[in-house]
């Protein structure tokens, strides 16, 4: 029994691994691909076809560069080299951002996957931090100091000064209480 863990344990420590730095890239970035070892034979599916890939010796490790242009397709992407398969997407975000009072509200737009968590920073304050993303949309408090906010998703970024984000208003045209029908 020790023995057959032991052997296990080797062979995890022997198992071929390929690596990405990220797993959500932007049109113009290039997608840099890391092997432990030389693929026999690896390739990139993307939305509409299927690509080789060609692994170079770099330091030790095996390097692959798929640089993305401006005008490539978006959706979801595959790298197979030999039995190893690894997933990543390629996307393009906005923010539109409302004001109401000293809370910010945000709407996230983007083509293949919803990002979990934006951070972002006020300034001049610096104070900084992270939200949750739900169904597309994010809150972020500011205070009465605050003049800018930086939005970060990944590594894309949008400065924003506050002052002049639309306020929306709230009317209010009657007052309902509960039980009462609505008219």
């Amino acid at each position: 029994m020790n023995r057959i863990f032991i052997l296990l344990m080797i062979l995890a420590l022997y198992q071929s691994d390929l690596e990405m730095e990220k797993d959500v890239f932007f049109p113009g970035e290039d997608v840099v691909l890391k092997a432990d070892f030389k693929p026999n034979a690896s390739y990139l599916k993307t939305p509409i076809g299927i690509l080789p890939l060609k692994f170079e010796e770099a330091n030790g490790s095996y390097i692959a560069r798929y640089p993305l242009k401006k005008d490539v397709v978006l959706g979801k992407y595959y790298i197979v080299a030999d039995s190893i398969k690894k997933e990543f997407f390629v996307d393009m975000y906005s923010v539109n951002v409302k004001r109401r009072g000293n809370v910010l509200y945000g709407e996230i737009k983007f083509y293949a996957t919803q990002p979990k968590k934006i951070e972002y920073v006020l300034i001049p304050e610096n104070i900084s931090g992270y939200v949750d993303v739900y169904n597309k949309t994010f809150k972020i408090n500011v205070t009465d100091k605050t003049e800018k906010i930086l939005i970060k998703i990944y590594n894309r970024s949008w400065e924003l000064n506050v002052k002049t984000i639309k306020k929306e208003k709230i009317k209010i045209r009657k007052v309902y209480f509960p039980g009462e029908a609505i008219s």
